[in-house]
């Protein structure tokens, strides 16, 4: 799989890349005409869908091979995650908070676990506006993180929100290959994500709250 993975990546992106680039083009000669433009737009965001969805395809079929490095500073690199996803917190008004519980170093593939943490945050988010926009209730929007470093052993970082929560079936299935209950969604976010934390020998799990909403819990070794 992995083989034909990198085969089929190399075939299909050499004319992606053509795509995107005259597609980079043709936006620069519709800026005057706005119409044409947005569909030009649309048309480029297929395209770096494609090469996202090659790319999960790639890693997910390759295996998960991870490169430990001292993290020092837990608050600064949540801090870091929370950053990359700015722009899609505050466009939904959601609020994310982060507590913590001890502290220490961590011994983890900080961009690996980054990615993780940045899928369960977007994730959470996400929920949290399905809530809103299919709910006629005031609520607050909300979502969590605590990272507790109170065991000299394990780091626990939760991710709770309080947005739909998950049925019995995505509980199921969340962590399949091309699994997804999103329109845009590619199904292979958290399967990676489960392959990562494995690869850390660590633990993945997610249930509903007492009410709504659900909470994401990752074990990892501090060691």
């Amino acid at each position: 799989m992995g083989k034909m993975a990198t085969s089929l990546a190399h075939e299909i992106r050499n004319p992606l890349g053509s795509m995107e680039l005259f597609c980079s083009l043709l936006e620069q000669d519709l800026k005057e005409q706005p119409q044409l433009l947005n569909t030009a737009q649309q048309i480029h965001k297929g395209i770096k869908t494609v090469n996202h969805i090659i790319t999960n395809c790639l890693q997910f079929a390759r295996g998960i091979i991870i490169k430990k490095s001292r993290v020092d500073d837990v608050s600064e690199y949540l801090q870091s995650i929370i950053d990359v996803l700015r722009q899609k917190i505050d466009t939904t008004g959601v609020t994310v908070t982060v507590e913590f519980l001890g502290e220490g170093e961590l011994s983890i593939d900080e961009y690996q676990v980054k990615q993780v943490i940045v899928n369960l945050l977007a994730n959470a988010v996400d929920a949290v506006s399905e809530r809103a926009s299919n709910s006629e209730v005031e609520f607050a929007k909300t979502v969590r993180i605590v990272s507790d470093l109170t065991n000299t052993e394990y780091w626990m970082l939760s991710v709770v929100d309080s947005g739909v929560g998950i049925n019995d079936e995505q509980r199921e299935n969340m962590f399949d290959p091309f699994y997804s209950t999103k329109p845009d969604g590619t199904g292979l976010g958290l399967a990676i994500a489960g392959s990562i934390i494995s690869a850390h020998n660590g633990e993945i799990k997610i249930a509903n709250n007492a009410g709504l909403g659900c909470t994401v819990v990752v074990k990892l070794p501090r060691k």
